[in-house]
Order: C-alpha cells, then sequence, then structure tokens
C-alpha cells in the first residue's frame, strides 16, 4: 500500500499553500484598491480635460454665434442680401477684433500664463483662417474673407462654396442658427475641418429670411492645441489627444499619429453599433483600445447636438501606458513579496514540524493499536503545553475506551447479543415498562435432566449444560431469534419482538427442528446423550425491561409465554409441540399431526395442540402409507 505525505511535509506543504493563498488574496485586494484608485484618479483628471475641452468649445461657439448674430442683424448684411449692395471696403474686419475682445479669458487650469484659448482666439478671428461669407437663398455664395492665401486654402473658391451651399441645403428654411462642420485642405495639402455657424438674415420689416450670414473658424480650438502640448506637464502623463471626427475621418489638433485611421474605423464602428441598436445617434461614449500598441482611453462627444445639420464628433484619447507600469510594478512588488513570506513560512514549517510530527507520530501509533483492539496503548506527555494536553486526553480516553470494552463484554455475556447491541446503539428503551408485540416464543428442556445427572459432580452437570446451551443458543441466532434466559436446564428463545424477519413463526419453527438436528449431531460424540423436548406458542406479548430501578432484564410477558412452556414440559423425547396459532402461520412446507385438546396446568380450558413432524418422521410415515396402500 502506498503511503502519503507525513505528517511533516504535510504542514510544511499547508502553510505554503495558506501563504500563498494569503497572498494572491493580498494581490488581488490591493491590485483592485490600487487600480480601483488610479482608475479614479484618471477618470478625474480625464474628465476635467474632457469638460475643459467642451466648456471652451461652447464658449467659443457662444461667442461665434453671438458676433455672427450682430453681423446678420446689421444693415450691412441686410442690404448685400436684399438690394444686392456691396459691403463696404473692409468689412466685416474693422470691427470684428474689438467686438472679440468683449469674449471671456479662460486658460486650462495648471497652464496659465499667456496660454489663454480666448488670446490665442483673438490672433484666429483677426486672420485668415477666419471664413467669413454672406449667402443668398438661391444658394450664392459671396465671400466676405480678405483674399486667399496659401496657408488658408488650396482650394478654389467654388470648391469651398459648394461644400457650404450642401450645407446650407441641409438646413433648409430653419430660422435658428447652426453650427456645421467642413472638411477642407490647408496650402500644404494637409486636411482640416472647419467649424461653420449659420446666422438667417431677416428682413426687418417683412420678416422674411434672406439668406444666411457664414462665420467659420478651424474645427480644432486652441484650446485642444494647447493642451495636446502642454497637456503632458500635469504629472507626467500624455493626456487628450485631440481631433474632429467627421464622415469617417479624423482631423487631429497637431501632426496625424500612425494610428489615426484605426482610431477613426473602430470609433464610428462603435457609434454606428449603438446607432442600429437604439435607433438613435448617441451622443457620447467611451472605450478603451490599443493605438500603436499602447493602451489608450478614448472619448467621443457630439459638437452639434441640436443642430439639422450633420453630426461631427470631438475625440478625445488618453494614454493608459503609465498606468499599466504602474500595475506591473505593484504585481511584481507582490509576488516579491509573496515568495519571501513563502520562504519564511517554509522555515517556521520546518521548525514547528520538527517539534509536532513527534508527538503527532506517536498519537497516530497509539490510535492504530486502539483500532486493533489493544487498549492498553498509552503515549508519553512530554510538556504541559497543547500537544501535552491533547497527549493526556488521549490516555484518559484510552482508558475509557477500556472500561467501555469490558462493560460491553460483560453485557454480551450476560444477555443477547442482539439485546445487547440494541442497548448499546440506543435502540431499546432502557425505562421501565413494556409494549405490546406479535411473537414466536420458543421453550427447549431437556427430559430427565435431573435423574439423569444426580450421580454427578457439579462441575460435570455445569460442562455438559454449558455444551448444550452453547450449540443451542447458535441455532437460536441463525434463524434470528434472541435467547431471553436460561431456566435451568431449559432455554428460552423469542422471536419477533426486538426485530421482525418477516414470517417469525416459520423462523422459530426452523430453529425448533435445528435444536432436533443439532442435539442428535451432539448426542453421537456427548459422554452423556441427551434428549429434549420443545413447545412454541404464537401470539401477543409484553416485551420489555422489567425488574426494578436500578437492575433491569429484556423479557417477554404474557399467556404465550405460559402456553410455549406447558406445550414444552408436555413435548416427549425429540418432540415439538406447537398452538394452533404457529400452525396458521406456517406453509404447506411444514407437517403436524393434531393431539386434541391438551389440559394444561395454568390454563382453565384445554389447548390445542399440534405436534412437528420433523423430516426423518415425514419420510417414515410416507413409507408406511406406501406400504399399507401396496397391500
Amino acid at each position: 500500500m502506498r503511503r502519503g505525505l507525513n505528517f511533516r511535509t504535510k504542514l510544511i506543504v499547508s502553510m505554503m499553500v495558506s501563504t500563498l493563498g494569503v497572498a494572491a488574496l493580498l494581490i488581488v485586494f490591493t491590485g483592485q484598491r490600487f487600480t480601483a484608485r488610479e482608475t479614479k484618479k484618471f477618470s478625474e483628471r480625464f474628465a476635467r480635460q474632457v469638460d475643459y475641452l467642451r466648456s471652451t468649445r461652447k464658449e467659443r461657439a457662444d461667442l461665434i454665434l453671438r458676433i455672427s448674430r450682430d453681423f446678420a442683424n446689421s444693415k450691412i448684411v441686410v442690404s448685400a442680401l436684399r438690394d444686392g449692395s456691396a459691403p463696404p471696403p473692409g468689412f466685416p474686419w474693422k470691427d470684428l477684433v474689438e467686438r472679440v475682445r468683449q469674449g471671456p479669458q479662460r486658460s486650462y487650469p495648471g497652464l496659465e500664463g499667456g496660454l489663454g484659448d480666448f488670446n490665442a482666439m483673438r490672433t484666429l478671428l483677426s486672420g485668415p483662417a477666419t471664413l467669413v461669407g454672406i449667402m443668398d437663398t438661391e444658394g450664392g455664395f459671396r465671400n466676405l474673407s480678405p483674399g486667399a492665401p496659401p496657408q488658408r486654402s488650396s482650394r478654389r473658391p467654388s470648391e469651398s462654396n459648394s461644400e457650404i451651399r450642401e450645407l446650407f441645403a441641409k438646413m433648409g428654411n430653419e430660422t435658428a442658427q447652426q453650427i456645421g462642420y467642413i472638411a477642407i485642405e490647408d496650402g500644404d495639402g494637409r486636411p482640416y475641418a472647419k467649424e461653420v455657424a449659420f446666422t438667417p438674415v431677416k428682413d426687418p420689416k417683412t420678416g422674411r429670411i434672406l439668406g444666411a450670414f457664414i462665420m467659420g473658424l478651424p474645427a480644432i480650438t486652441s484650446a485642444e492645441a494647447l493642451l495636446e502640448k502642454f497637456g503632458d506637464t500635469e504629472e507626467g502623463e500624455t493626456v487628450a489627444q485631440s481631433a474632429i471626427l467627421l464622415d469617417g475621418d479624423l482631423y487631429p489638433a497637431g501632426p496625424p499619429p500612425p494610428y489615426l485611421k484605426a482610431l477613426a474605423s473602430s470609433t464610428t464602428k462603435l457609434i454606428n453599433a449603438k446607432r442600429a441598436k437604439t435607433g438613435n445617434l448617441p451622443l457620447e461614449g467611451q472605450f478603451t483600445t490599443r493605438l500603436a500598441g499602447e493602451p489608450c482611453s478614448v472619448h467621443f462627444s457630439v459638437l452639434n447636438p441640436d443642430s439639422a445639420l450633420p453630426k461631427a464628433y470631438q475625440i478625445s484619447t488618453f494614454h493608459l501606458g503609465k498606468l499599466e507600469e504602474e500595475l506591473d510594478t505593484m504585481h511584481q512588488s507582490a509576488l516579491a513579496v509573496s515568495l519571501v513570506a513563502i520562504l519564511v513560512s517554509f522555515l517556521v514549517a520546518l521548525v514547528l514540524g520538527r517539534n509536532l510530527s513527534g508527538p503527532v507520530r506517536s498519537l497516530a501509533k497509539a490510535s492504530r493499536s486502539i483500532g486493533e483492539g489493544n487498549f492498553a496503548a498509552r503515549v508519553p506527555v512530554h510538556s504541559r503545553d497543547e500537544i501535552g494536553e491533547l497527549a493526556d486526553s488521549f490516555n484518559r480516553m484510552a482508558e475509557d475506551l477500556a472500561l467501555k470494552e469490558h462493560y460491553r463484554e460483560l453485557l454480551m455475556k450476560v444477555s443477547d447479543e442482539a439485546v445487547a447491541q440494541a442497548m448499546i446503539s440506543g435502540g431499546l428503551d432502557l425505562e421501565l415498562g413494556g409494549e405490546v408485540k406479535d411473537a414466536t416464543i420458543l421453550f427447549c428442556d431437556i427430559r430427565g435432566f435431573t435423574a439423569l445427572t444426580e450421580e454427578m459432580s457439579p462441575c460435570e452437570v455445569i460442562a455438559i449444560l454449558n455444551e448444550h446451551m452453547t450449540a443451542m443458543t447458535v441455532v437460536t441466532r441463525e434463524n434470528h431469534g434472541v435467547v431471553d434466559k436460561f431456566i435451568g436446564d431449559a432455554i428460552m428463545g423469542v422471536f419477533g419482538c426486538l426485530k421482525s424477519y418477516g414470517n417469525d413463526a416459520a423462523h422459530a419453527t426452523r430453529c425448533a427442528l435445528g435444536m432436533i438436528a443439532e442435539r442428535e449431531r451432539l448426542n453421537q460424540t456427548s459422554r452423556l446423550p441427551l434428549s429434549i423436548g420443545i413447545g412454541l406458542a404464537t401470539g401477543q406479548v409484553v416485551a420489555g425491561c422489567m425488574g426494578s430501578a436500578d437492575r433491569l432484564n429484556y423479557t417477554v410477558l404474557g399467556s404465550r409465554v405460559n402456553l410455549a412452556a406447558r406445550l414444552a414440559s408436555q413435548a416427549g423425547n425429540m418432540e415439538i409441540l406447537i398452538d394452533d396459532a404457529t400452525l396458521e402461520r406456517l406453509d404447506d412446507s411444514f407437517s403436524a399431526e393434531p393431539l386434541g385438546p391438551l389440559a394444561l396446568r395454568g390454563f382453565s380450558s384445554a389447548q390445542a395442540a399440534f405436534r412437528l413432524l420433523h423430516p426423518g418422521q415425514i419420510r417414515e410415515e410416507t413409507a408406511v402409507a406406501a406400504c399399507v396402500s401396496s397391500a
């Protein structure tokens, strides 16, 4: 048989596994806490930057729309669209700078010092990057921007105007101001997006829409460009790379990154998927992806959600590389701590195992001895600690087990084995009293035993009785009977009280036949051949523990018990007498002959009795009947 691991090895392994489990839980717990803390810090920083971009864009759009309304309501623009008169030279640039001076000046937190978005916007609105024009209701566009220098656009005015006409046509007869976006190339052929404000121009007298005042700026604000350029000053992070998503293409704030097309494709797919799922265009969203091998968080939001013109999205990315590096560093540190903890636990377990394995082996050896029935096994007590207390408790337990085993052996000797087992297991109520049971009672008595043994010594008589009673007890137990008591040279058996095995009368009858056969076998070798008589009676009896309060005996009482005893006294040598109740419960495999009513002592009326024929008698009667028939 293959032996398992010894105690010391198991202790070392268990401590290492426990330490490794604790370390793993520590790694998971601290990893989750660290990840949650860093993610929260990242989310707050990212949200602050996205809110900053959104608020600065809204402020710029509000300023452009306010300026556009002022120009749309001016007499010059109204006359130009209603009467076709030409605006004066220099319109609207003379007062444009003056108007933007009234706009707010706000910088990104942490980037103060002349980097305010609207300081830069003043220069932008005063320069050629600003698109200004008017368009009539027929789509005729008149460009009011000063010239067309190369740094502004390489497209011909007709090409740029056609895109503006398309936007104006999509707006239709909307009377509210609208924000739209178009794609234009600069002088170097690099595409960029332009944010265009459409402001309806109405005739102040009739209220009829004459056309629109158009004012456009690069879609990438100076705040986005500044944040991308200087955002890495915030805790050393590379933050918020901004771009405009327009018709599936991205227009970045700075030089196009190598992952521009991949980012545009993944963002467009996500937006289309959400739109297909909900039926509405998503206003904003966020997802995590890898760009150029580096993890990034991407946020997108609609720039013109309330506009009737096609929607464009603000795309902001945040690099997660540093966050992953910090998490990897934390995991490596936790792993190193775990390895040290495992090494320490190994050394501690080695020392503890050396001190514990000896006493534990002694306990195991003594336990095996007790399991094999040696209740004298003891373990030495070498200390007063828990191990010493365990050894002392084990020795006391061994003493108690030895005493209980002694009591059990005595109980087995003074009562039937089935009764003793029922008492030990608790299946037998040891309180005084009894219960009514349907059972078969057997009495087996030796014929003329007193006369046979009157010349023998008591020791010889006891030896003969012990041999006889031992054999009869074995036959009783083999047939599911319980030996109730020994009464002189008689033995009393009970069938069906403690436990019924079906037809208890049949078991009792087979037991009686077995007793006759066993006694005949013993007579062939015994110094004193004996003859027995057996009586059987079936019916209700009272079974239970009876006697005094401090000394009990399991037995049965009732008229059926008395009847079985009287039938046994009336039985001849090697005869079995049964009552009518027993005969009724036997099948055709048993044969009996009536004896007629018997007057028995203790019974006021005669009792029907039958003599059971054992197999030898049945064969003998069959042979006699055959001879008579042939004669």
